[in-house]
């Protein structure tokens, strides 16, 4: 168990310069709070220079120092509760959420680890299935009170990482970079892994097994690419401009792959004395061009009886995986507002969406690995049933999700833990960039308006790649019925 964690105030440039900074760094992390002013986005944190990392293919795992992981095989949540076990602290009181520990990402293709599913999709991307870093210190920004502090762990090279942090902040010559006006070339033509009829012909399919009594709904999307001409870390900078989100990200592991999230969804949080939470999202709707439109677009979604139906499905599968690892008649929507707390409404750059939270306290002795393996993947991107829906997922998309629907957050040494779902999310490998849209699929789903959605959802994800690429969405929605 490492000692009491260390907070000290830091005079600290803004995240995005700090970040900027540090974007070189092979295995640089910056969780994002890129709409900040909201009960769900307070505080940022941005670390670098990971003192141990554990990476996961299947069941093959590097763990150990960046420069020299040893290579292992096994289970990976179980080496993510291990090293966990080591870096665990007790800090009652402790004022900040971060205070050293994990942060990086939970790709989709673990499931077979948390589910019986086996996954039969072409693994096209081979991107790590999770990738994490163990961080000895942070800057943790705290957006309500305007403060950035400086957190680190003693021992496990905390003091080092502290004073190099400090150092790096302190200098106040380097500002943002420049963000290029485009991440794509002229002329680029987004290419996607359906064609409109392969896309529509898949939900049919999975009307059919909604018909037949296995589903009830299912998330099923699509994945769309362009060759890319910036560098990641430009690319994320626009993207928080274009699409900002509270539970934003931007993820470096060296050259292999670089993960630039913009996700509007809380997956867990965990506080240390056990109070866990989720937000599922379901029922999405185009913003307006204008505010009466806007709200009006916004009034039909809330009174949307199919997607009321979608979000209360999500919700009752979240009670049930909370269930697992949780108190025996803790597990509740919470009255915070009163019944619409069950479908809030939530409005953000391109979209509204429909917004339930559910809580629960876990069980003595449970833990955070405990509440991944029990609710990964999360529910709203997966369907109901959970394991029948997945299996369909494998079915009826041509190509593995990665890190797409997977989670990206942080498992603080004491005992803390945030994770979003990874939607709005871009992985950048290579010369390529690529984002996956998607929706879930009930009983009376129109194929067509099915489609238009998930392109919806990806204006602000092509709008980062460049300003005229939404009106190549707008055309593929106007260009088929």
């Amino acid at each position: 168990m490492a000692d009491q964690p260390i907070v000290d105030l830091l005079d600290a440039p803004e995240p995005i310069a700090l970040a900027s900074a540090l974007a070189d760094e092979p295995h640089v992390a910056w969780l994002d709070a890129a709409l900040p002013g909201g009960p769900q986005g307070r505080y940022s944190l941005i670390a670098a220079r990971p003192s141990t990392i554990l990476e996961a293919k299947g069941d093959r795992l590097l763990v150990g120092p960046p420069a020299a992981p040893r290579e292992e095989k096994g289970d990976p949540f179980r080496a993510l509760e291990r090293l966990l076990a080591e870096w665990r602290t007790s800090a009652p009181g402790f004022p900040l959420p971060f205070a050293g520990g994990m942060v990086g990402y939970f790709g989709y293709d673990l499931a077979p680890w948390t589910e019986p599913v086996t996954l039969h999709a072409v693994d096209d991307l081979q991107v790590p299935d999770m990738f994490i870093g163990f961080y000895p210190a942070a800057v943790v920004y705290d957006h309500a009170d305007r403060a950035a502090w400086l957190v680190h762990l003693p021992g496990k090279g905390g003091e080092e990482a502290s004073k190099w942090l400090r150092e790096v902040a302190g200098r106040r010559s380097k500002g943002p970079q420049t963000t290029p006006k485009r991440a794509v070339a002229e002329g680029t033509e987004l290419s996607c892994n359906f064609t409109y009829d392969r896309y529509t012909a898949a939900i049919r399919r999975a009307k059919e097994y909604i018909a037949a009594g296995d589903i009830y709904q299912v998330n099923l999307s699509q994945r769309f690419q362009a060759p890319l001409q910036s560098d990641g870390f430009s690319l994320y900078n626009r993207l928080r401009t274009t699409n900002p989100a509270p539970f934003a990200a931007y993820l470096r592991h060296e050259d292999e792959v670089e993960v630039l999230s913009s996700s509007p969804e809380r997956f867990l949080r965990m506080e240390s004395d056990g109070l866990v939470e989720t937000r599922p999202i379901k029922g999405t709707i185009a913003r307006g061009a204008t505010p009466e439109e806007d709200r009006r677009l916004a009034d039909v979604l809330r009174a949307s009886v199919k997607d009321r139906a979608e979000l209360l499905m999500i919700v009752d599968l979240e009670r049930n995986d909370l269930g697992k690892v949780c108190e025996f008649g803790t597990v509740r929507v919470p009255e915070l507002g009163g019944p619409a707390d069950l479908f809030a409404l939530e409005s953000y750059e391109t979209v509204h969406h429909l917004v339930a939270t559910v809580q629960g306290r876990l069980r003595a002795g449970q833990g955070p690995v405990d509440l991944l393996r029990a609710t990964f993947p999360g529910g709203s991107i997966t369907g109901a049933p959970k394991i029948r829906s997945m299996q369909i997922i494998d079915e009826l998309e041509p190509t593995r999700r990665a890190v797409y629907t997977g989670s990206i957050g942080y498992i603080s040494a004491h005992g803390r833990m945030d994770l979003n779902i990874a939607i709005r999310t871009l992985i950048v490998r290579g010369s390529e960039v690529f984002y996956q849209v998607g929706g879930g699929i009930v009983a009376d789903s129109d194929p067509h308006a099915e489609y238009v959605e998930t392109l919806h959802k990806g204006r602000g994800m092509a709008a980062a790649l460049a300003e005229d690429l939404p009106a190549q969405l707008d055309a593929l929605a106007g260009g088929v019925s």
